[in-house]
């Protein structure tokens, strides 16, 4: 493990939004925050930490970030794009980039909204010296999402999808930030679609792998969901993300 701020960054902008029509007609991370796309906030956040490079997986539309974003460069970073002719899911995007993720590297979903510290985020992951870090953050309603299931010292034991609300022993759910290091690969089919949450970290626990959850305390929301995109405006017209 490289105990710098890794290289590469990458985000997850490949999903088609079809819970935010009629808010956005565009590519999800295109949404409009308070004036600025929500990927414009995300690559600055990169920045302020020291990320280099951010690879963004492409699919839909995908001619409206390239035209947007371009090369990176009026953001302080270096972007390259990966394109999927057919979606592969929230893991199997990095499929393509296997060859080239050699070192430890972040995965952001490009529908979170958040201010979280990848410095300190990453400081943690080599800390417990984990094979992948989650960030965890509250919810009021765990059982409407992926609830992650936390044993001492923050390792993570397992993962339940939407539970029964009397079921749900857990407030913390996955927030869409990883840590990740190159053996993570390992459990990522080449020729499937395949997601983190239901398929790469559950075969990772079963192979014995440490699983780390970093609880984020600063406010991060879904903007994917028309609710929580409503919410994100709001914060985001208090000042709560720096554009």
């Amino acid at each position: 493990m490289s105990h710098e701020t890794p290289t590469i960054a990458v985000v997850l902008c490949a999903g088609l939004g079809t819970r935010l029509k009629g808010v956005n007609d565009g590519p999800k991370a295109m949404v409009d925050v308070c004036g600025y796309p929500l990927l414009h906030y995300q690559l600055r956040q990169l920045k302020r930490c020291g990320v280099r490079d951010a690879w963004i997986n492409l699919h839909d539309r995908s001619e409206v970030i390239m035209n947007h974003f371009g090369n990176g460069r009026d953001w302080g970073i270096r972007i390259r794009y990966w394109h999927e002719k057919h979606l592969r899911g929230t893991a199997g995007a990095l499929s393509p980039m296997r060859r080239e993720l050699k070192s430890t590297f972040l995965v952001v979903y490009g529908d979170v909204l958040h201010r979280l510290n990848y410095r300190r985020f990453l400081k943690a992951h080599y800390a417990r010296r984990a094979t992948a870090t989650l960030g965890v953050y509250r919810v009021p309603d765990p059982w409407n999402c992926g609830v992650t299931e936390i044993g001492r010292n923050g390792k993570i034991e397992g993962f339940v999808e939407k539970p029964q609300r009397e079921d749900c022993g857990s407030p913390w759910v996955n927030s869409g930030v990883y840590a990740l290091e190159p053996e993570v690969l390992r459990f990522v089919p080449s020729h499937r679609p395949a997601d983190f949450g239901r398929d790469v970290f559950p075969q990772m626990l079963s192979a014995g792998k440490h699983l780390h959850a970093y609880r984020v305390r600063s406010a991060m929301v879904d903007v994917g969901i028309p609710e929580k995109y409503r919410i994100a405006q709001t914060l985001a017209a208090q000042g709560t993300w720096q554009p």
